[in-house]
């Protein structure tokens, strides 16, 4: 069994609402990269119709992880928990392709990158205070602001939670909830932005034109990514963000 190559292991590491599963499928565009599915004539259309489509954004969660599935095709996951990519799998594929994971954790890329040196990590980072109400503005309006995670009790979670509900009220809890997921942002803001190889901003992420974030991409990774291509995928993109609608949360931060 031949040894894994290194380099040709990408972690994109970003957090909650960043728009990490975006720039991983920027990446997929290049031929360079494995893609995790049938083969297609062209994986740009595949994007276009099959996770980028108006009608299709209510479901944005179950969509994207049509794309998610390390486990099935790589033998190996680490989204949410470590684990060692140096699978059968994974070393088959990086002998002619790349492989690119997601990572919301930045200490799980960490302990990749001492264990594979060679492994590249791309941090993708809040630069400001637009992108940090983005950022948390982009998640709870595609997941629902009453789905969203507790981030608001270390213990008896549950219990807690419903007795703010029972003293303040639900509306109250959901905004509480919402201004406490924004701190913890901004204090681990940093570690996504120093996570090692490149660091693409939010702010370079959102604006019109992607071609900051594809050069970025290149020259770390040396990928060819159409420019062209990359701009028709991110204009969808952005065309069908949900509304941020969330005034309270601006007048709070």
């Amino acid at each position: 069994m031949p040894t894994m190559i290194e380099k040709n292991i990408i972690i994109l590491v970003g957090d909650l609402g960043s728009g990490v599963n975006h720039l991983k499928n920027t990446m997929l565009l290049s031929q360079q990269v494995h893609w995790p599915k049938m083969p297609v004539e062209s994986r740009l259309e595949y994007l276009m119709q099959n996770m980028y489509s108006d009608e299709k954004i209510k479901n944005w969660i179950k969509l994207e992880y049509c794309l998610r599935t390390w486990e099935e095709h790589y033998g190996v996951d680490i989204s949410n928990n470590y684990a060692d990519i140096n699978t059968p799998r994974v070393r088959e594929i990086s002998q002619t392709q790349s492989i690119v994971f997601i990572s919301h954790w930045p200490k799980i890329a960490k302990q990749l990158k001492i264990k594979y040196p060679g492994i590249r990590c791309i941090g993708l980072y809040p630069a400001n205070r637009v992108d940090f109400l983005w950022q948390v503005k982009a998640y709870i309006s595609k997941i629902g602001i009453e789905n969203l995670q507790n981030f608001s009790f270390l213990d008896d979670i549950e219990l807690n939670k419903q007795k703010h509900i029972d003293q303040h009220g639900i509306e109250d809890y959901y905004k509480t909830n919402v201004l406490n997921m924004f701190e913890i942002m901004q204090e681990r803001a940093i570690e996504y932005r120093n996570i090692g190889d490149c660091s693409v901003s939010i702010e370079d992420l959102i604006s019109k034109n992607i071609d900051n974030v594809v050069s970025s991409i290149s020259t770390v990774t040396g990928y060819a990514i159409d420019p062209a291509s990359a701009q028709i995928l991110h204009n969808r993109w952005l065309d069908i963000q949900p509304a941020q609608n969330c005034p309270w949360l601006e007048e709070a931060c």
